[in-house]
This record gives structure tokens, sequence and C-alpha cells, in this order.
């Protein structure tokens, strides 16, 4: 024979989840109401501002990467022998000739939101090399570090038509690699994008100043929207 405490939680129990599940049943028949019968002004406030596209794909060639400098090891060239003011250790060892850097070059996905705010989600990859002169072998050889960014950004939109966009934006990601030594490097990022401009209609080319942790002085590109 059933307890009857227990019969009466149970049907405590089933009376709730029949409330919740009719409650849930009467927001959802409202929201479908809703979106079928919209009022004319909000129809027309909601077309004004949804997007002509909503993605975009870019394409493009940042600034001097400030903290990619610092992680790949700039000081490898100090490195190389035990003394340069010793002798025959300075007159051996490796000399160092220049460093060269692709600067980062980054593809980025953006999602409008709406006319006045976009999301984008970054991936950038940068190398560095220092070429050296082996006076034994003479002969050149050099250190490479190869350096990957990942980066999300917000856009907030100024002015846009047909054809030119104005707007501000901010990243936040990381950096993550090998420098000269093949050594694993994190770091965390931070971009301010005061100001940048694209010009074009589905396919545009951009320009943005720019300063912050991954680049400083700006980025050009190509961007195409669908």
């Amino acid at each position: 024979m059933m307890n009857t405490d227990t019969y009466t939680k149970e049907t405590k129990m089933v009376t709730a989840l029949l409330v919740v599940t009719l409650f849930s049943v009467c927001i959802a028949s409202t929201d479908a109401m809703a979106n079928e019968t919209p009022r004319s002004s909000d129809s027309v406030a909601n077309t004004r501002n949804i997007p002509a596209h909503k993605y975009e794909l870019r394409f493009s060639w940042n600034g001097f990467p400030v903290i990619d400098n610092f992680l790949s090891d700039p000081s490898f060239e100090t490195n190389v022998g035990s003394d340069p003011n010793v002798g025959l250790d300075r007159m051996y060892r490796s000399r160092f000739l220049g460093k060269y850097t692709t600067a980062i070059i980054s593809s980025e996905l953006l999602i409008n939101f709406n006319k006045k705010f976009s999301l984008g989600v970054s991936l950038g990859c940068n190398s560095f090399w220092d070429v050296y002169y082996d006076p034994i072998y003479n002969s050149s050889y050099k250190k490479t570090s190869l350096i990957f960014n990942i980066m999300a950004i917000a856009y907030g939109n100024w002015y846009q038509n047909e054809i030119f966009r104005v707007y501000s934006g901010a990243g936040l990601g990381f950096h993550l690699g090998f420098n000269l030594y093949s050594n694993i490097v994190f770091f965390p990022t931070l971009e301010l994008i005061p100001v940048g401009l694209t010009v074009g209609k589905r396919l545009y080319g951009l320009i943005e100043l720019s300063s912050g942790i991954s680049w400083a002085g700006g980025r050009i590109g190509i961007g195409y929207k669908f």
C-alpha cells in the first residue's frame, strides 16, 4: 500500500511539472504571435537596423608587431659566444647581420548583429628571423620564430552608407608560438582601434589607425561581405 506522504509528494511534482509545461507553451505561443504580427512602427525600425550582409571576411597586413618583437627574443645575438670582448672568441663568434619580420598577416570573420555593432574573430601569424654570419664556415645562417595570435574584436560604427563606413574597435586575445630558441611563448594582448575606414560595397578596402600590445600604427587590407 502506497504511503500517503509519498503520494502527496508525487502529486505535487506532477502538478508543478504540468504548470511549468503549460506556462512554457503559453510563452512560446505569445512569442510566435508577436513575431507573426509585429507592429508597423517596430517593423520599420527593425528593417532600418538590419545590415544588408550578415557576415564579412577580411584579410589584412598589420603594423609593427610590438609584443612579438620581444617574444621572438631579439637579444639572441648577445648569447652567441661566451664573451665578445675577449680575443679569439670575438674574432670567431657569429656576427649579427639583421632582423626581419613579415609583420602580422591575419584573417578575420565578422558577424554584423546590426548596423551599429559587429563582432569579429581574428587569426594571425607573424614570423621573425635573425640572420648571422659564421666566420669559421664563411657562411650565413638564420634563426626563425613563428608566433600566432588569436583575438576577439568588437566594432562600433559611427557612420556608414553603401560605400563608406567609419568605425572604432577594441580587441582582446593572446599570442602563442615559438621564439628563436624554439621555446613556447605565450602572452595576452589588448588592441585599440580609434578609427577605421572601409571603402567599397561587397568587396572593399580597409585602413585603420591602431595601437596596442599586438601591433602599432595600423593595418590595411581587403574584405568581402556575404
